[in-house]
């Protein structure tokens, strides 16, 4: 298609200039008789125009490739700072890597094409104008970039490999210290059942202040255990289900209830011997 609408054009620019190189050679007076008619400012005009509208389309056609050079040239540049970039999370880094892999397998052939037609309509062009300075350095660059891309591609990919490597590590040692801590909360746990019976309050309210502390912990665990099994989809690894969790909190659970309400009655104690309530129970039974 392209091939034609360039055939259509050729024809149509090469007609306007053999329209305006006729009409230059016409006779530019004509006698009739009496009268002698002067044909030479109608003619002039007339291949004015045929010049003019030739070039109108030629001008036309080389602000239409320049656009288009431009927007080829920045779509590629786009391409290669995209790849150059540090990604900061396992997300960025799957996303870039994603990114890198349709660029390479896909979008690039697409470029490569558009390149081409470029190069076609640069052959085209220069049939007709001699193209400014500016234009040829464009174009110089719109064809150099296909050969730049595979060097980029290259550098990218070995930063995404040390990358991941660097990434994947980090949570293994992450995981091993999640590991580490939640069997830290169960032996916490398991230790309720050898400490000695609280003989106080205030060794009650340790106890429980104790407990609520590890509470807190293992839910900040649980939090942590959805961003570990996140990164391990990213990296498309078998998310860990850290069972222990649940154990840590069942176990915690009886201890709860027992120490919570031991203290629970403690505070309310006084209320219940000596407040409000009492003398309410001592006056209705008057």
């Amino acid at each position: 298609i392209l091939s034609v609408t360039f055939t259509a054009i050729d024809q149509r620019v090469r007609s306007l200039r053999s329209s305006s190189a006729e009409l230059a050679e016409l006779r530019r007076s004509v006698r009739l008789n009496l009268l002698h008619l002067s044909c030479g400012q109608v003619n002039d005009l007339l291949s004015g125009m045929t010049v003019e509208l030739a070039e109108l389309i030629t001008t036309h056609l080389v602000e239409d490739n320049r656009h288009k050079n431009k927007d080829l040239c920045q779509r590629y540049d786009d391409i290669a700072t995209r790849v150059y970039e540090d990604p900061q999370s396992t997300g960025d880094m799957v996303d870039l890597d994603q990114f890198l892999t349709k660029s390479r397998e896909d979008t690039v052939f697409r470029l490569q094409a558009e390149v081409r037609t470029a190069a076609e309509r640069l052959q085209f062009l220069l049939d007709f104008v001699v193209l400014p300075e500016e234009d040829l350095k464009l174009n110089s660059q719109t064809f150099k970039w296909p050969a730049r891309m595979e060097p980029i591609f290259e550098v990218s990919q070995a930063k995404m490999g040390k990358k991941r490597e660097k990434v994947e590590e980090e949570l293994r040692d992450r995981r091993k210290r999640f590991e580490a801590r939640l069997e830290e909360y169960h032996a916490t746990v398991e230790q309720f059942q050898e400490k000695e019976i609280p003989r106080s309050v205030d060794d009650i309210r340790s106890v429980v202040e104790e407990l609520a502390g590890l509470g807190v912990s293992v839910e900040e665990c649980k939090a942590e255990m959805m961003e570990i099994n996140n990164e391990e989809e990213l990296l498309q690894w078998e998310m860990t289900p850290y069972p222990l969790i649940q154990t840590v909190l069942h176990s915690k659970e009886p201890y709860d209830r027992l120490w919570n309400t031991a203290i629970s009655y403690y505070d309310k104690h006084e209320q219940w011997m000596n407040g409000d309530l009492l003398y309410q129970f001592k006056w209705e039974r008057k």
